[in-house]
């Protein structure tokens, strides 16, 4: 697409090679919106879509309460040298593929989610001299179902954002890692069964554990409104600092190291029926607000 903005409003596309926004020298900002239910499928499972193909020129993809479905191949944001590439999702699906945000060098790209499921084979910046961007603000990000258990799931972008409206992580009975770092003022909440392993070092809002297992790599972390508890298991695996500098709360599930000893500083809210795990926990300077059981 070169000099146009191509509006899909409903219907359907099924697209068996590659797709280019923006990709001639000489062209305009170009753009592809998907809107009102519309589904686009890509049928060729080694083709890329290229959001922002030339130098110096924006290409945008929007996904507007639509479906962008992949055969197993890549989103590749900010393709080719200088290129711009900016993808938004309001709400809807997009899953099956690979996003690298920062596919080419000395690139601009964002990926912004408001709403939405992102369900990816892996998100990651795959050239680190660009400049890579991605928020999420109440959406939901999720595996596809060619992703593997013990991935790398999200990792190597230069800012990932959770707004206000929080991201949900839903992991579907797998076992994933994020080494992403993360920012911003919203939290992350875990949902469903399958171990996510937190090990980028982050300064969101905080975590809420709510089924499966959350596990604290050996990272820091600030947390300024706390973890949360309330069901599935929560483990740390390093001291004090995973668990940010503001709270803990413990309404139920089970809480501790697995092995070893662990440290906590964190003033401490037991407030249902929490089972403490095998290893040890010494807590320091912490205290302690009891409204439940511990077991």
């Amino acid at each position: 697409i070169n000099n146009a903005e191509v509006v899909l409003d409903g219907g359907t596309i099924n697209n068996g090679g590659g797709f280019r926004i923006a990709s001639n020298l000489g062209a305009s900002a170009s753009k592809m919106i998907l809107t009102n239910g519309a589904v686009m499928t890509q049928t060729l499972s080694n083709a890329t879509i290229r959001v922002g193909d030339s130098a110096g020129l924006t290409g945008e993809l929007i996904i507007d309460n639509s479906t962008l479905i992949h055969s197993g191949g890549e989103i590749g944001i900010g393709f080719t040298l200088n290129a711009i590439g900016v993808v938004k999702q309001f709400g809807g699906v997009v899953s099956n593929v690979t996003v690298n945000v920062s596919r080419g060098n000395s690139v601009t790209a964002n990926y912004e989610m408001v709403g939405g499921v992102l369900a990816p084979l892996v998100i990651r910046e795959q050239t680190a001299s660009g400049t890579s961007y991605i928020s999420f603000d109440g959406s939901t990000l999720m595996p596809a179902s060619a992703t593997t258990s013990n991935a790398v799931f999200f990792t190597g972008l230069n800012t990932a954002e959770i707004k206000s409206g929080g991201l949900t992580v839903d992991t579907a009975g797998l076992d994933l890692t994020i080494a992403q770092v993360l920012s911003g003022a919203g939290r992350l909440t875990k949902v469903s069964t399958g171990t996510l392993t937190l090990n980028g070092g982050s300064t969101y809002a905080g975590v809420t554990v709510s089924a499966g297992q959350v596990t604290l790599g050996n990272v820091a972390n600030t947390f300024p409104e706390g973890v949360i508890l309330n069901g599935g298991t929560l483990r740390i695996t390093a001291n004090a600092d995973v668990l940010g500098t503001n709270s803990l709360a413990l309404n139920g599930g089970t809480f501790g190291p697995n092995t070893g000893t662990r440290t906590v500083t964190v003033p401490v809210t037991i407030g249902g029926n929490v089972t403490m795990s095998t290893g040890t926990l010494i807590f320091t300077n912490s205290t302690f607000t009891l409204t439940g059981n511990r077991t």
